[in-house]
């Protein structure tokens, strides 16, 4: 029983190994499969909640390509490293609007400032990047999404 007990602490102490190597795996399953098609981001860009949603956009844009879909294990392996070097979120006012327009829009460009236009022009410009994520073969945003990432520009659009 000591023994078991020692063992746990020393688990607890030590942080799990399995864990910083499944971390460790996924830096490695991260740098090999995304690297081949964009320079990589850092880790800490985006909050654990943020790269969830980028790892599922970008399998959805791997399998439109016909590119090779990280397996369910490589999958997790790359959202834990992600997810341990992730930042932390600013504030509780982080929503998932917010978490939405930055995983989406930080996709393929740097993220614009809310607060630099007004709310019709955050909605031509929507529309606008909806035309071009469709002749980039990106996928488009889904109704509710674009609702979503409209309302949190205009609650953050310049009056």
């Amino acid at each position: 029983m000591r023994t078991i007990l020692l063992f746990v602490a020393c688990f607890i102490w030590a942080g799990s190994p399995l864990l910083a190597a499944e971390a460790s795996e996924g830096k490695e399953v991260f740098q090999k499969m995304c690297s081949r098609c964009h320079k990589l981001p850092e880790s800490g860009t985006r909050t654990a909640e943020q790269w969830k949603l980028v790892i599922d956009i970008m399998q959805g844009i791997m399998q439109q390509r016909g590119e090779t879909l990280l397996n369910e294990k490589e999958k997790q392996q790359v959202l834990l490293y992600l997810q341990e070097n992730a930042k932390q979120p600013s504030s509780a006012r982080e929503t998932g609007a917010e978490n939405l327009f930055i995983a989406r829009c930080a996709l393929c460009h740097q993220l614009p400032e809310p607060g630099m236009l007004k709310a019709a022009q955050w909605k031509l410009i929507i529309k606008t990047m909806q035309q071009r994520m469709q002749q980039a073969g990106v996928p488009q945003l889904k109704e509710g999404e674009t609702e979503l990432i409209m309302e949190y520009l205009t609650e953050h659009a310049r009056k």
